[in-house]
C-alpha cells in the first residue's frame, strides 16, 4: 500500500457533530504542509441528511478563494467516515479572544473591533457576491456568523469559516421547513419568524458579534433556547454609549442599523456594512493594522496555556481511515434523488418557531450506544442543579458584570424556570419536528426544596415537645420514687 497523503499530529476542536485535527499533506520530494482535517463523527456518517449538508460545506469552501475565508483544499472518504482538508489558521478564534479580554476586564478597543469587522465584510462580501460557472449568483448566505467562525491568525489575518449551514441556490442538501439552522444567538429575526433569508442576514448577525465584543457580554441569552429566540424577533439593542468609553452616538448609530429588525432598514450589503466601518475609522484617524489585532491573539494564546490541557489521544484507527483516503467526485457516492432540483425555493425552511417544538436532539440517535454514553458523562460533570440545553455558553467566570445602566426588555430577564411538578426537577423541551420528544431531567441537586426547608422547622419543633414529654415523666417517676423510699425507711 501506498504511504499516506495525510498524517494526523494531533487533535484541535471536537463537537457533536465532527471533530478536526492538525494534520500534515505529504507529496513528492518531502514536500509538507500543514493542514486541519474535519472528520465527521462515526454516528453520523450512516445519516445520509447529515452527509449531505457536510459535502455541501465541502463543495461551497472549495468554490470559495479569498484571504479572508478558510480555503477547502480536499474532500474525501474512507470506509464509513468522511473528510474535509482544509486551511490550518495557526491562532485562535474572535470567541476565545472575547473570553480573555472579559477575564481581564480589559474593554475590546474600538479600532480593532472595527477592524475585525471590517476583514470579516470582505469575506461574507465575497462570498454574497460569488458567481457559478455560467455567470449567475450563487445566493450564498452564510447562516452562522459567529465568534467561533471567525478565526484570526498570529499575524493578525481575519477568515471566516465553517460553510457547513450556508444556504446556497446550488446546494444538494435542503433545509426542512421548520428547522432553523446556526446558533439561536445568533439568529436574524427574519429567521426566527420563518421570512425569506438573504445576505442582510448575515449583517445582523454580524452586527450581533460587533455589539458584544464591544459590550463584554452575551446581546440575546435567555434562560431557554426558545426565549433567546424570543430576543432575537424582538431585537432589542440596549446602548453602548457610557458602557463602552470609546463608543460615541455616531458610531452606535451605524452599529444600530446593521442590528435593524427589518431587513430593509440594514445595510445590504456586506461590503457597504465594511465601507461605513472604514468610513468611521479614517473619519476618526484611528490607526489599527493586523500587528494590533496579532497581539490580541498573542494574548488570548498565552491565556489558552496557563490552563492545563486535557489528554488528547489519537486512535490508531482514524490514522488507518485516513491512509485508505480517497477524494471525492461529484456527489461523493451519497444517494442523492436525481429526480429531485438542485435549485431552492425562495420558501424552503421558512417556518415561524413553535415553542412546542423544542425537544432534545438526543433523541435523533436513541439507541446509539455511544451517544447515550456522551449524553451521561454531560449530566454527570454537570453541577449540582444544572440543566441540561443548548445554551452555547453560560459560565459565568468569563462573562463580564451587567452594567446597571443598560435597560434589558423583559426577553432578556426571563422568569425562573417553571418545573413540572412540586419538587421535580426541570427538563429540557426541545424537539425538532418528526422527532420523538425525550425529556432529560436534571442532575438531582443536594440543596433541599422550599417547601422542604419549610417543614424542616415543623418537623423539629414536633420533636422537640415529645422528648419534653417523656423528660418530665422521668422526672416524675424518680420523684415518686424517692418519696416512696423515704416513707418506707421511716
Amino acid at each position: 500500500m501506498s504511504d499516506p497523503r495525510y498524517h494526523l499530529l494531533e487533535k484541535l476542536e471536537s463537537g457533536g457533530m465532527a471533530e478536526v485535527f492538525l494534520g500534515e499533506a505529504t507529496s513528492v520530494q518531502g514536500f509538507k504542509k500543514r493542514v486541519a482535517i474535519k472528520r465527521v463523527l462515526p454516528h453520523l456518517a450512516s445519516h445520509t441528511n447529515f452527509i449531505g449538508m457536510f459535502l455541501d460545506e465541502a463543495r461551497l469552501g472549495a468554490r470559495l478563494s479569498h484571504a479572508n475565508i478558510v480555503s477547502v483544499f480536499d474532500i474525501g472518504k474512507s470506509d464509513n467516515s468522511f473528510f474535509i482538508v482544509m486551511e490550518f489558521v495557526d491562532g485562535t478564534n474572535l470567541k476565545k479572544i472575547m473570553e480573555t479580554l472579559r477575564v481581564k476586564g480589559q474593554p475590546f478597543p474600538l479600532k480593532d473591533v472595527i477592524h475585525i469587522a471590517m476583514e470579516a465584510c470582505r469575506g461574507l462580501s465575497y462570498a454574497h457576491e460569488l458567481l457559478d460557472d455560467d455567470g449567475h449568483p450563487v445566493d450564498l448566505v452564510h447562516r452562522d456568523v459567529s465568534p467561533p467562525n471567525i478565526l484570526i491568525s498570529k499575524r493578525g489575518e481575519v477568515k471566516v469559516t465553517d460553510f457547513g449551514l450556508a444556504k446556497a441556490r446550488t446546494q444538494l442538501e435542503r433545509t426542512d421547513p421548520g428547522v432553523v439552522k446556526g446558533k439561536f444567538s445568533y439568529l436574524s429575526p427574519e429567521v426566527a419568524t420563518g421570512q425569506d433569508v438573504d445576505e442582510r442576514a448575515d449583517i445582523f448577525a454580524l452586527g450581533v458579534c460587533i455589539w458584544e465584543m464591544l459590550a463584554g457580554r452575551r446581546l440575546f441569552l435567555g434562560d431557554t433556547d426558545y426565549e433567546t429566540v424570543q430576543a432575537v424577533s424582538n431585537a432589542e439593542v440596549p446602548s453602548l454609549v457610557g458602557v463602552h468609553p470609546e463608543v460615541d452616538p455616531e458610531f452606535e448609530a451605524l452599529l444600530l442599523k446593521a442590528l435593524a429588525k427589518d431587513p430593509a432598514d440594514r445595510f445590504p450589503r456586506a461590503r457597504e456594512l465594511g465601507d461605513a466601518l472604514a468610513g468611521y475609522l479614517f473619519h476618526h484617524q484611528m490607526k489599527v493594522t493586523s500587528w494590533d489585532i496579532a497581539s490580541l491573539v498573542k494574548a488570548a494564546l498565552e491565556r489558552q496555556k496557563s490552563v492545563p490541557p486535557q489528554p488528547m489521544m489519537i486512535d490508531g484507527m482514524i490514522q488507518e481511515e485516513l491512509g485508505r483516503f480517497t477524494s471525492l467526485e461529484s456527489d461523493g457516492g451519497v444517494p442523492i434523488d436525481p429526480s429531485t432540483s438542485f435549485a431552492l425555493r425562495p420558501d424552503d425552511g421558512a417556518s415561524p418557531l413553535d415553542a412546542s417544538d423544542f425537544v432534545d436532539p438526543s433523541s435523533w440517535f436513541a439507541g446509539d450506544e455511544e451517544v447515550e454514553t456522551a449524553i451521561e458523562n454531560v449530566r454527570d460533570s454537570a453541577p449540582a442543579g444544572a440543566t441540561m440545553g443548548w445554551f452555547e455558553s453560560k459560565d459565568d467566570s468569563v462573562r463580564a458584570p451587567r452594567p446597571a445602566a443598560v435597560p434589558m426588555g423583559p426577553s432578556l430577564n426571563p422568569p425562573p424556570r417553571s418545573k413540572s411538578a412540586a419538587g421535580s426537577q426541570p427538563v429540557m423541551t426541545f424537539r425538532p419536528p418528526g422527532a420523538t420528544p425525550v425529556s432529560i431531567a436534571a442532575k438531582a441537586s443536594s440543596q433541599p426544596t422550599p417547601a422542604t426547608r419549610s417543614a424542616a422547622p415543623a418537623e423539629k419543633k414536633s420533636g422537640g415537645s415529645k422528648v419534653a414529654f417523656i423528660i418530665a415523666g422521668v422526672l416524675v417517676l424518680a420523684a415518686v420514687g424517692v418519696a416512696t423510699g423515704w416513707f418506707l425507711t421511716q
